[in-house]
């Protein structure tokens, strides 16, 4: 059972006049998803099933290039001293990790005392209900490799999605699962329901040879551009995540209460859960035996 507390509340609401048995039918249907790995989805299966649609972006190309500080070069040169030309998953993360780590510090190292304070969670469990796949309710669960946060959890406030490729040339692989986290599915649906504004919110897939960027506008449009990387000439991808994080920074907060509250109580209409655990879902029996 993927929410057994969402399940209690169903038959509470039948329970007290609140919904009829046709509206019961359907919640219950909706509460007792399978869970659905997002590395199952190809990417036409993601845009058919969050119904995207993909354009032409210029975002990514007003982007300028920015130096690599000398101290990540030297680690960059250190990493392929180390890993020898046999490199593989643990490279790839090295690399990833340098690069996220030092643009990030090169931005709030310069950051005003207004800004949103912005970090890099890594591998946290996602799931999200309910989705439709092969004519069955399902509820999608993956681990993006890292988020870019510039605010509360509640709030879905995170701006990038970033999946790391576990082998060399295995870039174009992660594309669908990006696309999967920030669409309609998890982020940009959220953040729709929460009333703001601006619900962009962008992607990377990566093998730290070719760069994926991803982005996912208001209207649900998506779009990508490749950028090759060769002896770790990564200014193009740096100026990128630069940019990106000072997006994150300046984002406005949000200015509802209400609306940080909407992610804390269970909604029949979807649901995000961050962390989620799939072994410690509880059956609905023993719901009911709490219940009674």
């Amino acid at each position: 059972m993927s929410t057994a507390r969402g399940l209690r509340r169903v038959i509470c609401r039948f329970l007290d006049g609140k919904i009829d048995v046709e509206e019961l039918a359907r919640m219950v249907d909706n509460s007792t998803t399978t869970s659905l790995p997002v590395t199952v989805l190809s990417l036409s299966d993601v845009q058919k099933m969050f119904n995207l649609t993909k354009i032409l972006d210029t975002e990514f190309d007003t982007v300028a290039p920015v130096a690599l500080p000398a101290d990540l070069k030297q680690y960059l040169e250190w990493t392929d001293d180390a890993h020898g030309p046999s490199w593989g998953e643990a490279s790839i993360r090295l690399k990833l990790n340098l690069l996220l780590v030092r643009a990030h510090r090169l931005v709030t190292s310069s950051l005003q005392n207004s800004a949103r304070p912005i970090n890099i969670q890594r591998e946290r469990m996602w799931a999200f209900r309910p989705v439709e796949w092969m004519r069955r309710i399902h509820s999608l669960s993956g681990r993006p490799d890292y988020a870019i946060w510039y605010g509360d959890e509640v709030d879905i406030d995170l701006n990038v999605v970033i999946i790391e490729a576990k082998r060399p040339s295995a870039s174009s692989l992660g594309v669908p699962q990006a696309l999967a986290y920030m669409g309609k599915s998890c982020v940009h649906r959220q953040r729709k329901d929460l009333g703001k504004s601006d619900t962009t919110v962008y992607g990377i897939a990566t093998d730290v040879e070719t760069f994926h960027l991803l982005k996912l506008d208001n209207e649900s449009r998506w779009s990508v551009k490749s950028v090759s990387v060769v002896d770790n000439k990564f200014e193009e991808v740096f100026g990128v995540l630069i940019h990106l994080m000072q997006k994150a920074a300046s984002m406005p907060p949000t200015t509802s209460k209400r609306t940080s509250r909407r992610t804390q109580e269970w909604s029949t209409d979807s649901d995000l859960i961050f962390d989620h655990n799939p072994e410690g879902d509880v059956d609905l029996d023993d719901e009911m035996v709490l219940m009674n």
